[in-house]
């Protein structure tokens, strides 16, 4: 596709994403003692939400979100992709989301809510047990290496042929263990699309996009 920021969409996104993301994060939110903001930086989010509105373009799909706290991010991408199984696995360890979290998911019918660690044993039975494959997997959950290296090594397994498994935070200063499982990592059967970046802000993220080719 063309640049992504000339997408039909884009500017909409930016909008709503900066209104709801924490200055920090180059947003206009400030924090107000819950945690119902978007912890999402405006360009990369945007971005992300039109590559995958130009990629799947309408078609039904299954995502797999790992992580959600305010489900915001999950919002998101049930308002503007056309999701069928809309999966999610948190253990419900960030404090203050409990509004946000339960009013976002109030409206998503169908939705399934599995309550735990995403790498425990139990929570990846339950996963299994669903049988589905998944055009996005959305990795956000516990940023330390070995989760992450866990979490790819589990769920990418479960990503269809051409679909996506997305790493939140590869240029997160704080939270380095994401990049260093991207640069050890040989992603075998799977290739890099693309990565947005954005710096100049109080904070870094990063989103690492990798779709599955075998």
């Amino acid at each position: 596709m063309g640049k992504i920021t000339s997408h039909k969409n884009y500017k909409h996104f930016y909008e709503i994403i900066k209104a709801n993301a924490p200055v920090a994060y180059g947003g206009t939110k400030l924090f107000d003692g819950d945690r119902d903001y978007l912890m999402q930086i405006p360009e990369e989010f945007a971005s992300t939400l039109c590559y995958f509105q130009y990629v799947f373009n309408g078609n039904p799909i299954n995502l797999l979100e790992i992580g959600t706290a305010s489900n915001l991010t999950n919002t998101m991408f049930w308002n503007n992709l056309n999701i069928e199984n809309n999966i999610i696995v948190d253990a419900l360890l960030c404090p203050n989301v409990e509004k946000s979290l339960v009013g976002n998911l109030s409206f998503k019918d169908g939705t399934v809510f599995i309550i735990g660690d995403s790498t425990g044993e139990k929570v990846k039975r339950q996963v299994s047990s669903l049988g589905l494959e998944y055009d996005i997997v959305f990795c956000d959950g516990n940023h330390d290496y070995e989760y992450v290296k866990k979490d790819y090594e589990f769920y990418s397994e479960m990503v269809k042929v051409g679909g996506y498994f997305v790493f939140h935070d590869i240029d997160n200063d704080k939270m380095p263990g994401v990049r260093r499982f991207i640069e050890e990592c040989d992603f075998d059967g799977f290739e890099n699309s693309v990565d947005y970046k954005v710096t100049g802000n109080e904070n870094t993220c990063g989103i690492g996009i990798y779709r599955r080719i075998g």
